[in-house]
C-alpha cells in the first residue's frame, strides 16, 4: 500500500503514516485556481492526489493496476475485486440524492438510478460530457478510482492545467479534481458498485464494501455534532478499528496527537454503550475487529 502526502505534512506525521503503509511518497503541493470553493479551503489543493501517477513511474514501480483511494474511505471487504474491475472504473454518482434512500423496490436508489448502466459496464460518454456544462454534476466519484499504468499520464494533466480554456473549466467546477477526470476519460469510464464506498453506510455495515467519511470525520472531536455522529453504526466502526489499530500498533502511543484521540476515545466507550459497536453482530467484518 502506498500513502502520498505533501511537503506540508510534519516529517514526524509521515513517521508514524510509515507504520500503516508500505512506501510512503512526499510530493509538493499541486494548486490549481477554483472559484467554486463554497468555504472549502482545500478546492485548490485536491489535485495532488494524482502525482502517485508520476511518483510510481519515478520509484521505477511497475504495477498493472492502482486503487486509488480517498483517506476518508475505509475499506471493508471485497477490495481484492477491484483488480479485476475493467479499467477506468469509478462510482458514477451525479448527485448526492442519488446515493442515499430505497427505490420503489426498497433496494438502494443508486441501483435504480443507474439500472441501464450496471457495475461493470461502460457509462455512456453523453453522460460524462454533463460535467463540462454542469458544474453541479458530481460525475464519477473520485472516492476510489481503478487505473492501468496506461490510462492516463501524469503530464498529460500537467499539459491540461497550462491549458487556460481548460483552467477556467476547472476553476468552475465544484469538485474540481473528479470533475476534471470524469471528463478527461469521457467515453472510457465503467461503472463500480456503489457498495464500495457506502455514504453514512447506506443501507447497513452488512451490505457494503466499504465505508465513506464524507463530510463529519470521525475524528473531528472538536465538532458540535460529534457525539451525535458517534452513535451511528459506521462512526462506532471506525473507533473500533481505531483502537485496534493503536493496540496492534504500540509505536503509534508516542504521537501525542493519536494517543490524545485514543484516549477521547476509550473515554467514550466507556461512559456509555451506545457508542460501543456489537462488534459480534457483524461476522463478515472479523478481520478489521478482532474477535
Amino acid at each position: 500500500m502506498i500513502c502520498i502526502v505533501t511537503e506540508e505534512v510534519p516529517a514526524e506525521c509521515a513517521y508514524y503514516i510509515s507504520y500503516l503503509y508500505d512506501y510512503i511518497f512526499c510530493t509538493g503541493q499541486t494548486r490549481v485556481k477554483n472559484l467554486n470553493r463554497r468555504g472549502r479551503g482545500d478546492r485548490e489543493k485536491l489535485f495532488v492526489r494524482f502525482a502517485v501517477l508520476e511518483l510510481l513511474k519515478k520509484e521505477r514501480l511497475c504495477y498493472d493496476r492502482i486503487i486509488l483511494c480517498d483517506s476518508d474511505l475505509l475499506p471493508l471487504r471485497n477490495f481484492d475485486e477491484l483488480c479485476h474491475c475493467p479499467a477506468p472504473s469509478g462510482i458514477l454518482n451525479e448527485r448526492k440524492e442519488n446515493v442515499i434512500g430505497y427505490g420503489r423496490e426498497n433496494g438502494c436508489i443508486w441501483y435504480e438510478v443507474y439500472r441501464n448502466i450496471p457495475p461493470g459496464t461502460l457509462i455512456p460518454k453523453e453522460i460524462t460530457d454533463r460535467v463540462k456544462n454542469d458544474a453541479t454534476n458530481l460525475g464519477v466519484n473520485s472516492v476510489i478510482y481503478v487505473l492501468e499504468s496506461n490510462t492516463i499520464d501524469y503530464a498529460d494533466i500537467i499539459c491540461d492545467l497550462e491549458d487556460e480554456q481548460i483552467r477556467d473549466m476547472i476553476a468552475a467546477f465544484a469538485w474540481p479534481d473528479m470533475q476534471y477526470m470524469t471528463y478527461k476519460l469521457s467515453g472510457r469510464w465503467h461503472n463500480l458498485d456503489i457498495r464500495y464506498a457506502g455514504f453514512n453506510s447506506f443501507p447497513d455495515l452488512h451490505s457494503i464494501f466499504g465505508t465513506h467519511y464524507a463530510g463529519m470525520k470521525p475524528w473531528d472531536t472538536g465538532r458540535r455534532s460529534w457525539l451525535h455522529y458517534c452513535q451511528h453504526e459506521d462512526y462506532k466502526l471506525w473507533i473500533c478499528v481505531f483502537l485496534n489499530m493503536m493496540r496492534e500498533h504500540r509505536g503509534l502511543e508516542r504521537s501525542v496527537r493519536l494517543n490524545r484521540l485514543k484516549r477521547i476515545l476509550m473515554g467514550l466507550v466507556k461512559t456509555d454503550e451506545k457508542y460501543v459497536l456489537k462488534v459480534k453482530d457483524y461476522p463478515e467484518l472479523k478481520h478489521l475487529l478482532r474477535f
